[in-house]
């Protein structure tokens, strides 16, 4: 009892000193973050960007850079896509539902998915890129043509449709459907059927995945396209014309994806859809052998894979419930508490902080959902450190500027990054915003 008062006596004190430090609330501080998310989204389009998307930047570095992927030196390039507007409106939308005052964020989330289904859309799926003309035909790839890859590899960035895309539109889609109270919302049937059909069953497993041991697990794949029909394009330098193609051509299983595939089915009441429990057990397997900082082949963030299985965690898939212990252990390990802050795991070679802490902090408050003592101390460490990292851009707008979002393919995983600063700071205003209600409304 008595080292019950003590701890909680250290927490008061500590976060009365925290708010005295501060200039704004934590109320001010998220509205002038979702003024920078607001006043960043397109409202016309505008040079490679269509209305309701926000911006991204790739960056390409090392070996790719030298040849030809990206510029030299790290410079960006603008990559809009729908998987970052989709990412950027769920977040949005888990905003919203935390606090339904934040109106505008209806807004961005109508503009920003009109977008995507009036760029992206393949039939009842998503794809990552847009539609364009290569001498008389139809593909997809980057709008900054010869900046992102130089013409004579043009042709891998002709990709299919793919599970993430897809999982996450979809399910910003529901969310989206929550929010505006419309009529009842399904994903069609067809749609479900291609990631069901999709799966990592009777093949060879991509390199990656077999050095972690995850084989013919039965879990979802990244691609929807049959990697063993002979015509998918196999060359490197096969032109974009002759067809979509996995990049490296074998498919893998990503555990972000496999999450994200399994909230969007959790929430749309999809559960007995096939793959389902195979996903689960493949995620389940990842955080038993450790495997979080390498198992998101999309996602060099450590953080990441704990972040996206707690989503789905919390949106009702219980069959994630045997590796909760296990990734709140993680997560309040992983903490640095002279600065409150979390860092990406060594090997990446990024700190990511900002983005490491946001990831960390959703996941550790969706696993508890409450004020907890084992915990709010680590999230007011956490959220602390978030808002001493805030930069200004206006007297009106905050922002924290983008770390590593996402990679490109597993042979390009610390080389091709893709960062925005929209994304990272609607991560951190989530976390802020449900620092609010896990502490009780606590400034």
């Amino acid at each position: 009892m008595l080292k019950g008062l003590l701890i909680a006596n250290i927490l008061v004190l500590s976060f009365s000193v925290f708010a005295k430090n501060q200039t704004d609330s934590l109320d001010i501080i998220i509205d002038k973050s979702l003024n920078f998310i607001e006043h960043s989204q397109k409202q016309q389009n505008e040079g490679l960007y269509f209305k309701g998307e926000w911006p991204v930047e790739m960056k390409s570095y090392l070996l790719p850079a030298l040849l030809g992927v990206g510029k030299l030196f790290a410079q960006p390039v603008d990559e809009p896509t729908s998987f970052a507007t989709s990412s950027i409106s769920n977040l949005l939308a888990s905003i919203y539902f935390e606090n339904p005052k934040h109106l505008k964020i209806k807004t961005m989330i109508t503009q920003g998915l009109q977008s995507v289904d009036q760029n992206y859309k393949s039939d009842d799926v998503y794809s990552y890129y847009t539609q364009m003309d290569f001498n008389g035909t139809i593909v997809r790839g980057p709008r900054a043509v010869g900046q992102y890859v130089p013409k004579y590899i043009q042709g891998l960035t002709n990709i299919p449709p793919d599970a993430d895309t897809t999982s996450v539109t979809y399910t910003a889609k529901y969310f989206e459907h929550m929010i505006n109270q419309t009529s009842d919302f399904n994903i069609p049937q067809a749609a479900l059927d291609t990631f069901s059909r999709f799966r990592d069953v009777d093949r060879t497993s991509h390199y990656y995945n077999w050095l972690d041991g995850i084989r013919k697990s039965g879990a979802y794949m990244t691609w929807f396209i049959d990697e063993k029909s002979p015509a998918m394009p196999r060359g490197v330098f096969a032109k974009p014309d002759r067809g979509a193609r996995i990049p490296f051509n074998f498919n893998d299983v990503d555990c972000v994806v496999n999450a994200n595939v399994l909230r969007m089915l959790t929430l749309t009441k999809n559960k007995n859809q096939s793959g389902y429990k195979e996903s689960c057990d493949v995620l389940n397997f990842s955080i038993e052998h450790n495997l979080e900082s390498q198992c998101g082949i999309y996602y060099p963030n450590s953080y990441a894979v704990l972040f996206t299985i707690s989503n789905a965690y919390k949106a009702g898939a219980e069959c994630l419930e045997v590796s909760k212990n296990k990734s709140v252990q993680k997560i309040l390990e992983g903490q640095n508490y002279d600065e409150g802050s979390w860092s990406n795991a060594p090997g990446i070679g990024r700190t990511d902080k900002v983005q490491s802490t946001a990831l960390a902090l959703i996941a550790l408050m969706n696993y508890s959902e409450a004020e907890n003592f084992r915990y709010d101390y680590s999230v007011k460490l956490g959220i602390k450190y978030l808002i001493s990292q805030i930069e200004k851009k206006s007297d009106t707008e905050y922002f924290w500027p983008g770390e590593v979002f996402f990679s490109a393919v597993a042979q390009a995983r610390n080389t091709v990054l893709w960062r925005s600063d929209a994304y990272t700071t609607s991560l951190v205003t989530l976390a802020l915003v449900k620092s609010q209600n896990y502490l009780k409304g606590i400034e």
